[in-house]
């Protein structure tokens, strides 16, 4: 439909300068002055400035559909970069928080280590003291203290 149309439109642009032309040298129009060339020069510039007018709009909306398109295309590229940037910052953000969990539980179990490590080593020496008989300089230390109950039975 559109493409008979467009071919009508052509026709007519084409066949108007003949049909104008064979109308100026009626006698209908014989109270205009100038003679026919002059009338057919004047109409064919006024019609050539309608269709370099229309060709330059139809150029223009077509650009402007274009530059619309890349638009919307250089938005939805935008979009997803953003989108991609927020989700690895969040993946590292997540990550950071995941270490810095761990190295608060590493300390944790570490300084829990070392007071067992104390501990142990306490047992140990009451242990022997105990075994040894070993008496201590300090006043208020008793090694069988430092044994925990039931399992001193005479020897560590």
């Amino acid at each position: 439909m559109k493409f008979k149309l467009v071919i009508i439109a052509v026709v007519i642009l084409l066949m108007a300068p003949i049909f104008i032309a064979k109308l100026l040298e009626i006698n209908f129009f014989s109270f205009a002055r100038g003679e026919v060339d002059t009338w057919i020069m004047f109409w064919g510039s006024y019609l050539g400035a309608i269709v370099g007018a229309s060709v330059v709009y139809f150029v223009a909306q077509l650009q402007m559909k274009k530059q619309h398109e890349l638009q919307i295309k250089a938005i939805k590229i935008e979009n997803e970069n953003s989108t991609r940037r927020e989700m690895h910052h969040f993946y590292l953000t997540n990550k950071l928080e995941k270490i810095e969990e761990m190295q608060e539980h590493f300390n944790k179990l570490s300084s829990l280590v070392l007071q067992l490590n104390n501990d142990l080593l306490i047992f140990a020496i009451a242990c022997e003291a105990i075994e040894k008989d070993i008496k201590s300089k300090r006043e208020n230390f008793d090694p069988k203290d430092k044994c925990p109950l039931g399992i001193f039975s005479g020897r560590c």
